[in-house]
C-alpha cells in the first residue's frame, strides 16, 4: 500500500511538473506571465514532490526536506505580512489589489522554497565535509 501511495504521488508530481512547463512553452518562457498565472509554483511544488517520493523513506533526507519546507512557510508568511500589512506599515499607497497581494505571498513562498533546497544542499555539503 505504501508503494502504491508513493507512485500516486511521484505521479502528481510529474503532472505538475508536465503542466508548469506546458505554460511554460505557451507563453514563451515569459516570466511576469508565468508568476501571475503560478506555473512556477506548480514546477517547485512539483519538484517537493517527487523529491519526497523519491527519498521520504531517509531519516536524514526527511529531516532536510522539512526544513526545506519551513524555510519556504517562513518567506510565504512575510509574503503574506507584506500583503495584508503592507498599506499599513509602508503607507495606503502600497496597497496592491487582491491579484498583485496574492502573487507577492506566492512568490516570496516559491523563492523560499528554492532559498530552502539550496541551503539545506550547501549545509548539507558542509556537514559531509566536515564528517570526512
Amino acid at each position: 500500500m505504501i508503494k502504491f501511495a508513493r507512485i500516486a504521488a511521484g505521479l502528481f508530481g510529474v503532472i505538475l511538473i508536465l503542466l508548469a512547463v506546458g505554460a511554460a512553452v505557451n507563453h514563451n518562457f515569459n516570466l511576469v506571465a508565468l508568476l501571475k498565472m503560478r506555473a512556477v509554483d506548480l514546477f517547485v511544488f512539483g519538484v517537493i514532490i517527487l523529491w519526497i517520493t523519491a527519498f521520504g523513506h531517509n531519516p536524514s533526507e526527511r529531516l532536510r526536506i522539512w526544513s526545506t519546507v519551513q524555510i519556504g512557510l517562513n518567506f510565504w508568511i512575510i509574503g503574506m505580512v507584506v500583503r495584508y500589512c503592507g498599506p499599513l506599515i509602508f503607507g495606503a499607497g502600497f496597497y496592491l489589489g487582491p491579484i498583485n497581494g496574492s502573487a507577492i505571498a506566492s512568490v516570496m513562498g516559491t523563492i523560499g522554497l528554492v532559498t530552502g533546497i539550496l541551503w539545506t544542499s550547501l549545509r548539507r555539503g558542509g556537514q559531509t565535509a566536515a564528517a570526512a
